[in-house]
């Protein structure tokens, strides 16, 4: 007996689903996953999963090849290195961390050169346990290389003043924070002096 190929076996699969959603009344399945949750691949990993990372857009082709609906993401505000938890992250800023950095290179904002650099000095084992200290310094250094590229590009400056300007209010309190939390070498707002406690 011949086996089913992969394609016919994830039919056969999501037929079973399918008809498992609707005895149940269901009409959408929704997959739930933090950002730092997603795969990664060897080729662009940074220490930490990505949505739109090559893991990540492998992840979600197989989570609607089995039959959800839908993904819920988050949250996802920036973390610190020290602490991870999408729980205890900013309100407004999105994580930097979830860039997807194979896009850059496809944009000619990195160079294959400068991802590979990067991703050389990834934790061995960082494809299975993420390492959050060092993606924040890989996404830190791959960024800078990025917006270094972006500060000629016309394109992107234009979309940068555009989105400043929808976002302004909570943006100068996101840098107001950035500049006290360097000042105050501290990221724990409660334990400045009272006088930048009341700035925020």
């Amino acid at each position: 007996m011949a086996r089913p190929r992969r394609g016919e076996g994830l039919n056969a699969l999501r037929e079973l689903v399918r008809e498992a959603l609707r005895a149940l009344g269901v009409r959408r399945l929704l997959l739930s996953v933090h950002d730092l949750a997603f795969p990664g691949d060897p080729r662009d990993d940074i220490g930490r999963g990505a949505p739109l990372s090559r893991g990540g857009r492998a992840f979600l082709r197989f989570a609607a090849e089995l039959g959800f609906h839908g993904l819920q993401l988050g949250p996802q505000g920036e973390t610190a290195p020290h602490d991870p938890s999408p729980y205890d992250a900013t309100l407004f800023s999105r994580n930097t961390l979830s860039i997807a950095v194979t896009p850059l290179v496809e944009q000619g904002l990195l160079t294959e050169e400068e991802l590979g650099a990067v991703v050389a000095l990834r934790p061995a084992d960082a494809l299975s346990r993420a390492a959050h200290a060092d993606a924040h310094e890989s996404a830190r250094r791959l960024l800078a290389a990025a917006w270094l590229r972006a500060r000629g590009d016309r394109a992107v400056q234009e979309r940068v003043r555009r989105f400043a300007e929808r976002n302004r209010a909570w943006l100068e309190r996101a840098e107001l924070y950035a500049v006290l939390e360097a000042l105050h070498g501290e990221p724990d707002w409660r334990r400045w002096p009272e006088p930048d406690r009341c700035c925020l």
